[in-house]
């Protein structure tokens, strides 16, 4: 059982369009979009019967159970006294939250996991499900991680076509993965969504930058997981995705249990395609939704197999 969003891009390469990768989502892929588009929730409701066919009833996990852990001081207390802790506490704000977050980010999850080891969870929070999760673990770790999405992809010879990066900041990092493509070099937060963070420079621009770096891409990342440090960012070359004059896309495309369900487009005058930064939603051409079916079919089961062998790596 998996749930899979990717942002595919259309790229100009020898006078011919290639579509890439450009990122790999997990089960806090939006799909907003979709409601848009055919003004109901028939994706949502595709997606929440593919999975509840097989598995039943979903839980979401926000990491609520975790905060009543710690007030509790209880390994695994009844989900009962768990969610009471949560209300008397004054943690009614992370309660609205998850109803937020259930209502705008996932066709599945009616309720909060509070430590029920029977059921299958939508789990945001790594650190508090006993029971079995929608996505693999770490297939969910490293889609909400461009930075280790980039590793993974690179060390396996980029088997999945996406655009090629390095640990913005770094002074062991290759400038020339980046450089000498397409004059201009895009800088985004590792683990933020929605256009955040999100920076466009000159090559020169890098290059000088390049020049005041002074700590490792382990450093980096290091004083980001182990010390609660600066946001870690990744640098890729820049591609346009123009589809006209001062018009650009990119296609939103969502793939659960192995299978293709739906994609739309997002056009825009932005050069920064994206919902958030008010693109329109557009149909598809019928053909190439299917070919772009098939490559996000083809980008999962790949993504997959490259994590289970990361899987067995860390087993060993």
């Amino acid at each position: 059982m998996t749930y899979f969003g990717l942002d595919l891009l259309p790229i100009k390469l020898n006078g011919k369009v290639e579509w890439r990768l450009g990122e790999f989502g997990g089960l806090d892929t939006a799909i907003e979009g979709f409601a848009l588009l055919y003004h109901d929730r028939r994706v949502d409701l595709r997606v929440k019967a593919m999975l509840q066919d097989k598995y039943g009833p979903l839980r979401f996990s926000s990491g609520l159970f975790f905060n009543a852990i710690k007030g509790l001081k209880k390994t695994n207390p009844d989900p009962e006294e768990a969610l009471s802790y949560l209300r008397k506490h004054h943690l009614n704000e992370l309660l609205g939250e998850f109803e937020t977050m259930k209502t705008e980010h996932f066709p599945f999850g009616d309720e909060i996991y509070l430590g029920q080891s029977d059921k299958v969870v939508a789990n945001m929070a790594f650190y508090d499900v006993n029971g079995p999760s929608v996505n693999p673990l770490l297939a969910q770790l490293i889609a909400r991680d461009k930075s280790k999405q980039l590793f993974m992809y690179q060390e396996h010879e980029n088997t999945v076509n996406n655009i090629p990066g390095e640990i913005y900041g770094a002074i062991d990092s290759n400038l020339n993965v980046v450089l000498g493509k397409t004059g201009k070099v895009i800088i985004k937060d590792a683990c933020s969504s929605k256009c955040k963070g999100i920076e466009i420079i000159s090559e020169e621009e890098l290059i000088a930058r390049s020049k005041k770096w002074t700590q490792t891409a382990d450093e980096l990342l290091c004083s980001y997981y182990e010390f609660g440090g600066p946001k870690h960012r990744i640098m890729q070359p820049f591609h346009d995705c123009s589809i006209g004059k001062e018009m650009y896309a990119s296609v939103r495309s969502v793939v659960c249990n192995g299978k293709f369900v739906d994609a739309y487009s997002r056009v825009s005058s932005n050069p920064l395609v994206g919902l958030s930064n008010g693109s329109d939603v557009a149909i598809l051409d019928s053909k190439l939704k299917e070919k772009l079916g098939e490559l996000s079919e083809h980008i999962v089961s790949e993504t997959l197999r490259l994590v289970s062998i990361m899987e067995a790596r860390y087993a060993a």
